[in-house]
Parts: structure tokens; C-alpha cells; sequence
């Protein structure tokens, strides 16, 4: 083993038998490399400690817990905090992150932002305000920014929900309700004779067809 300090710098450098070079300065930061390709880096001011492999892989871990990689072939970045939440980045923009109770997220670089939860409920926000759900029994949700909400479950069934306070549903067998929560008054459409059915709070049931017009039948 070998060592020289530079009498102005105050640098130091040495090298051993296995022919790793090692570097440090006066400031705190050292600096290695080894015969196989391998550099490290330490800095003794901030706690950062730095490595790079051979294929350009850069790992860096902080004194807070954090850990760090960037790999130049991919272009894809890696993080993890104290706290076990673990980060990620691909060349596309798009950032990922999952936590350790099961929690995943992404954003991507329209904007638009998607969760996911152990329970297998997905979520999604886009940039113009629609937010998307669907949970693991087979519901899909969604809602604009005019504050209308939809749904569908598994069955087929469809319904919306407007901020007038009109709610709409319709069914496979294409039978379609509205209920307006305003003035209580329901309607069912008949899909196999046209047939629209309409109901009051009063009790007052209504039929209107094309071939027969309305009558009251309540």
C-alpha cells in the first residue's frame, strides 16, 4: 500500500494490494475506485454516500434512510425512503410509488393520477377533473366536473346522478328509471313497447304510449 498528500491541496491519495485507488480531500469527500470498475463516493458534511457499477448504474443512500439509483442504459430512477414508501421514475415521465401497506400510485406527464389499494379499488384523476374508480366486486364509478356521477356494476346496470338532482338508471334488458329528487316523480321506459311510466309523491301513477297516448292508471 501506498499513500501522498499534496502539501497544498491537502488531498490524499492512496491505493492497496488489491489495486483499489482511494481519494480524499480536505473538505470531507472521499472518493474510490476499484480494479473491477466499481467508484464510490462519501461525504462526510452532508452523509451522502455515492457508488457507480461498471454498466453506469449510480446508487446513493442518504443519512435520513433514503435510497437512490439511476440507471442511464433504461433511463429509469429508483427511490426509497425511511419509511419503506418506494419511488420510481421511467423515461417517459410517468412516476410510480407504493407504500408498505399495499397503497400504489402513478402520475404520468398529461397529468392524469392512478391509485390502487390492497382491497383491489383502483382510482384515476384526470387533468380536466374526471375522477375514475373501480373496486374488486366489479363497480366502476366515475364523475365529471359538472358534479354528474356515474356507475355500473357487474350486471350491466348503468346510473348517473346529475347536480340538478335527477337520477337515471337503465338495466341490460334496456328498461331505463329517472327519479327526481326535487319533486319526488319517477319514471320508468318500457323498452319493448315504448311505454313510459311516470309516478308523483301523491300516489298518481301515469302510462304514456305511442299508440295510445297518456292515461292515469292510479
Amino acid at each position: 500500500m501506498w499513500a501522498s498528500q499534496d502539501p497544498i491541496s491537502g488531498a490524499i491519495v492512496a491505493s492497496d494490494a488489491t489495486g483499489t485507488t482511494t481519494y480524499a480531500d480536505p473538505s470531507g469527500v472521499v472518493y474510490s475506485s476499484d480494479p473491477q470498475g466499481y467508484v464510490y463516493a462519501s461525504d462526510a458534511n452532508s452523509g451522502m454516500m455515492m457508488a457507480a457499477d461498471p454498466s453506469g448504474v449510480v446508487y446513493a443512500s442518504d443519512p435520513s434512510g433514503g435510497l437512490y439509483a439511476m440507471d442511464p442504459n433504461t433511463g429509469m430512477a429508483l427511490a426509497s425512503d425511511a419509511t419503506g414508501t418506494v419511488y420510481a421514475a421511467d423515461p417517459s415521465g410517468t412516476m410510480y410509488a407504493a407504500d408498505p401497506s399495499g397503497n400504489t400510485y402513478a402520475a404520468d406527464p398529461s397529468g392524469t393520477v392512478y391509485a390502487a389499494d390492497p382491497s383491489g379499488t383502483v382510482y384515476a384523476a384526470d387533468p380536466s377533473g374526471n375522477t375514475y374508480a373501480a373496486d374488486a366486486s366489479g363497480m366502476v364509478y366515475a364523475s365529471d366536473p359538472s358534479g354528474t356521477v356515474y356507475a355500473a356494476d357487474p350486471s350491466g346496470t348503468t346510473y348517473a346522478a346529475d347536480a340538478t338532482g335527477m337520477v337515471y338508471a337503465s338495466d341490460p334488458s334496456g328498461t331505463a328509471y329517472a327519479f327526481d329528487l326535487n319533486s319526488g316523480t319517477s319514471v320508468v321506459v318500457d323498452p319493448v313497447n315504448g311505454t313510459v311510466y311516470s309516478a308523483d309523491p301523491s300516489g298518481s301513477v301515469w302510462a304514456t304510449d305511442p299508440a295510445h297516448g297518456t292515461w292515469q292508471i292510479a
